[in-house]
């Protein structure tokens, strides 16, 4: 089967760390490339979830935000009004602005 050279650039820094990585699995640079296309070829996808970075930061973010608004209604007696009790709260504090 004939071959072909490939050729990437990257970061040093990431390549040195992706490196010593594949050499604790026993494998090299180019066999760890080979493994990752032949199984993005197998599955005819990237063998691995791919989403924007910030996406899982805001969504954490959300979170602890959402946790600490919780708190805070516990806290204030806020964490068990109905719908329109909140519709009320709302009303009145644009009605006095």
């Amino acid at each position: 089967m004939p071959t072909t050279i490939l050729q990437v650039r990257m970061d040093e820094e990431l390549k040195d760390e992706a490196s010593e990585l594949f050499e604790k699995m026993g494998l090299d640079i180019p066999t760890a490339i080979r493994i990752f296309f032949k199984r993005a070829v197998a599955e005819k996808a990237i063998p691995f979830e791919l989403r924007e970075p910030t996406a899982v930061y805001n969504a954490n973010r959300g979170k602890a935000i959402l946790r600490a608004l919780q708190a805070d209604a516990a806290k204030n007696g806020t964490a068990n009004m109905s719908e329109a009790e909140i519709e009320a709260e709302i009303a009145a504090y644009r009605a006095g602005k």
